[in-house]
C-alpha cells in the first residue's frame, strides 16, 4: 500500500491511497470462491461455479463490496502511517477497480491543529463579589411574588405593568406579513418582551378600543424580510388586566418549598440561593476572562466542519430559547446563511477553547473522574426540577451526551486549575450590581 499526502489550504488535507494489483486479485478471488459457494445456476453442480462465471454475473455486485472493503482496511491504517487525525468522515473519491491492475482512491478532510497552549499559567484575573444583605433579601421576596402575581380583569384604560388581551392583524407597506396576525393575545406593557413600539402604543387603551400602532423593526430583527422596516398593527384591546400580588402566607411558602410556613425559613432558603448564584457568577466571570485570554494568546486556524457543527448547536439553542417564549423558531429564518454568519465568530472562539482545554488538560496531567462527570450531570439535572430523573435516564442511555458531559467535567477541572494557579482580584460590589438587578431597573426606566 503506498500512502500519499498534500497539504490543501489551512488544515485540509488529501490523502491518496494505492493498493496494489495482487491484493486486488487475492480479494476478488476470496469473495467470488465464498459467492462461489452459495450460488445456484443452471447447469452446475452446488459450489461447483467457475469463478468466471460468478464474476461475469455478479461482477457489479463483487467488485462494490471488495471496493468498500478495501477502503474500509486501508484508510484507517493510512492515516496511521502519517500520523493524521481528521475532524469528520472524509470525502471520498474511488478510482475503477479492475482485476491485475493497482486501486487507488483519494480522501479529502480536515485535521485537528497542532496545538501548544500558551498563556494559561500565571493570569491576572479579577472577579466581583457580594454580600448578601437583608434587602437583598427582601428584593428577591419581592420578584417572587412577581412570578406568581395574578392578572384579573379591570374597567379602566391600561397602563404599565398591565396585561391586555388584544386581536391584532400588521401590515409592511399595506401587505400583511407571516406571524403579523394573532387572536386573544396575552401582552405585557413595560415588560419588555415585545418592541417598546407595541407596548407604549397600548398604554392608556380601554377594553373595546381598536387603536392603530406603527412598529418599526430594528435592522438586526431575526425574521429578515422586516428587518428595518415599519409595520402598521390594527390592534382590538378586549380585556385589560391588572396585576395583583400574593400575600406572604402559608400558601404562597409553601409553593416555594417552605413546608414549615415560616418567613424566616425562606428568607434562609433565600439568602443560601443567594450566595450560591452570587459565587456561580464569579465564576462565570472568570470563565470568560480565561476563555478571551487563552483565545488571544493562541492564534491558530480551527476547522471549518467543527465551527459548522457549532453553528448548528447555537442556532439550535436560539430556536429552544424562541419556544420556551411561545414564539415559533420556524418564522424567524434562523437557519439563513446570514443569521448564520452573525454567530460565526462565537462559534469559531467556542471551538478554539473547545480544542485548547483538553490539550491544556493532557499537558498538565487533569484527568476527571467518573464521579466528577456524574457531579457535572447532577448539576446539570438540578435545572429540570420534576423531570431531573428523566434527564439523568436519558443522558445515561446516550453515549455522546454522556461524553459531551464528560468534556464539560473536564472543562471545569482545567479552569479550577488555571484559577488556583492564577493571581485573582476579587471586587466588593452589591449584590443588585453582581446579579443584574440594577441594570434590570434601569432598562426597565428607559422603556
Amino acid at each position: 500500500m503506498e500512502v500519499s499526502v498534500n497539504e490543501g489550504s489551512g488544515l485540509q488535507r488529501q490523502v491518496t491511497v494505492t493498493v496494489p494489483a495482487d491484493r486486488v486479485n487475492r480479494e476478488l478471488d476470496q469473495r467470488l470462491r465464498k459467492l462461489a459457494g452459495q450460488v445456484k445456476l443452471p447447469g452446475f453442480r452446488p459450489g461447483k461455479v467457475p469463478l468466471s462465471v460468478v464474476e461475469s454475473k455478479y461482477r457489479d455486485e463483487v467488485y462494490h463490496e471488495v471496493m468498500s472493503q478495501l477502503v474500509s482496511e486501508t484508510y484507517p491504517a493510512a492515516l496511521e502511517e502519517r500520523e493524521l487525525s481528521p475532524v469528520a468522515q472524509p470525502e471520498l473519491e474511488p478510482g475503477e477497480l479492475k482485476r491485475d491492475q493497482d486501486f487507488s482512491y483519494t480522501a479529502s478532510f480536515e485535521i485537528y491543529p497542532e496545538l501548544e497552549p500558551a498563556g494559561y499559567r500565571g493570569m491576572e484575573l479579577s472577579r466581583r463579589t457580594a454580600e448578601v444583605t437583608d434587602a437583598d433579601i427582601d428584593e428577591t421576596i419581592e420578584r417572587l411574588r412577581q412570578m406568581r402575581a395574578s392578572h384579573e380583569p379591570v374597567e379602566r384604560t391600561a397602563a404599565e405593568g398591565d396585561q391586555v388581551l388584544i386581536d391584532f392583524k400588521g401590515t409592511v407597506d399595506g401587505e400583511p406579513f407571516e406571524g403579523g396576525e394573532a387572536f386573544d393575545y396575552t401582552l405585557e406593557l413595560g415588560g419588555g418582551r415585545h418592541l417598546p413600539e407595541m407596548e407604549q402604543g397600548l398604554v392608556g387603551a380601554e377594553p373595546g378600543e381598536t387603536r392603530t400602532v406603527d412598529v418599526p423593526f430594528p435592522e438586526d430583527y431575526p425574521k429578515e424580510d422586516l428587518a428595518g422596516k415599519s409595520a402598521r398593527f390594527k390592534v382590538a384591546v378586549k380585556e385589560v388586566r391588572e396585576k395583583r400580588l400574593p400575600e406572604l402566607d402559608e400558601e404562597f411558602l409553601k409553593g416555594f418549598g417552605v413546608e414549615d410556613g415560616q418567613q424566616e425559613t425562606l428568607r434562609q432558603d433565600v439568602r443560601e440561593g443567594l450566595e450560591r448564584e452570587i459565587a456561580e457568577r464569579g465564576r462565570e466571570e472568570l470563565r470568560r476572562q480565561i476563555f478571551d485570554r487563552l483565545v488571544a494568546a493562541n492564534d491558530f486556524g480551527v476547522p471549518g466542519q467543527l465551527v459548522e457543527r457549532q453553528l448548528d448547536r447555537i442556532i439550535e439553542s436560539h430556536k429552544s430559547q424562541y419556544r420556551q417564549q411561545g414564539m415559533d423558531p420556524d418564522t424567524l429564518d434562523l437557519d439563513s446563511p446570514a443569521t448564520r454568519n452573525q454567530f460565526r465568530e462565537t462559534a469559531a472562539t467556542q471551538v478554539k477553547v473547545g480544542l485548547l482545554v483538553p490539550e491544556i488538560a493532557r499537558v498538565e496531567g487533569i484527568e476527571v473522574s467518573d464521579q466528577e462527570v456524574r457531579q457535572e450531570l447532577q448539576r446539570a439535572a438540578e435545572q429540570y426540577g420534576p423531570q431531573r430523573d428523566q434527564f439523568l435516564q436519558m443522558v445515561s442511555q446516550n453515549p455522546q451526551q454522556y461524553q459531551e458531559f464528560e468534556g464539560r467535567a473536564l472543562e471545569t477541572k482545567v479552569i479550577d486549575w488555571i484559577v488556583d494557579n492564577a493571581r485573582v482580584t476579587d471586587e466588593p460590589v452589591s449584590a443588585g450590581t453582581l446579579l443584574g438587578w440594577e441594570e434590570e431597573a434601569g432598562t426597565a426606566g428607559s422603556k
